[in-house]
């Protein structure tokens, strides 16, 4: 798959060449159009694809805030109004700023599309149109919810979402319970996973039972992992620190991701015992 997507990628530099663009085309007569700026936004979801974060955002630069005059169809045509760029590389514009030195510029980003999309449906007059831009609208908002998971801000991401689940019909608002699901399972988040969990219960679905596996999971590979951590955090409540990671660290084979961050913290408080080493016999037990 990766292979094919670096074709593609390579196919996207070649056009670019042929029409004086792209890499190394600085100082070469060219034009932008539709078709130019469709082939960039293919480029950019392809590297986008496969993780060239640091180029994309060099790339993206030229393109500043995707409001220079020729990048509008009255650029050039009078008759025909509206901007050019396609609305996916609006989308790659407003996230790539996470993956810079300051990533909480996506969020300013996002929040303009989000409001440009909004006013567009308020002045919009064609129902049909409408039902697009409001899934446009949802996409901008579950990429906000999606950068602000990725930049650690696991509550505001959860509360972004849950505004969206809200809103949604009974299919949607069912993947939207599993996914958050997923994302509080993943942060350690025990009494959001059993509330989405019980959401998505209310869904009729086939892979249910493997939903319910996920609240076991929280724990480790078996149920008495629970009962390791609640005994650790009795440990660390009573003042007996060493004894609290010893809990932990005996147990190994049973550790889970939430366990590991109990670890983790236990170990930072400038301890003998160096949690590098923990983790270097945690993946040893996994393979």
């Amino acid at each position: 798959m990766k292979c094919a997507l670096e074709y593609a990628f390579n196919a996207t530099s070649h056009i670019l060449k042929q029409v004086g663009q792209g890499f190394g085309q600085n100082g070469q007569p060219s034009q932008i159009n539709a078709l130019i700026l469709q082939i960039w936004s293919i480029r950019f979801q392809l590297m986008m694809s496969l993780k060239m974060h640091n180029q994309l955002v060099e790339e993206m630069l030229a393109f500043d805030e995707l409001d220079a005059p020729d990048l509008y169809f009255q650029y050039k045509d009078p008759n025909k109004l509206g901007s050019m760029i396609p609305f996916a590389m609006r989308l790659i514009h407003a996230e790539i700023l996470r993956f810079t030195p300051f990533p909480w510029k996506a969020i300013a980003r996002i929040k303009k599309l989000e409001g440009d999309v909004e006013r567009i449906i308020y002045d919009m007059k064609v129902p049909g149109h409408i039902d697009d831009w409001k899934k446009r609208l949802d996409t901008v908002k579950t990429l906000h919810s999606n950068v602000l998971y990725n930049i650690g801000e696991y509550e505001k991401s959860m509360d972004v979402m849950e505004n969206i689940r809200r809103s949604s019909e009974n299919e949607e608002k069912a993947e939207l319970s599993r996914a958050m699901l997923r994302m509080a399972i993943f942060a350690g988040d025990e009494r959001a996973a059993t509330k989405y969990l019980d959401e998505s219960a209310k869904f009729p679905c086939d892979r249910l039972l493997l939903h319910k596996c996920y609240r076991t999971m929280f724990h480790g590979a078996y149920p008495h992992a629970q009962a390791y951590n609640a005994m650790a955090i009795l440990h660390l409540y009573t003042g007996n620190v060493r004894q609290a990671i010893g809990t932990l660290a005996e147990r190994l084979e049973i550790i889970c991701t939430p366990m590991q961050t109990n670890l983790k913290t236990l170990s930072e408080l400038g301890l003998p015992v160096k949690y590098d080493e923990i983790l270097k016999a945690i993946k040893a037990q996994a393979t």
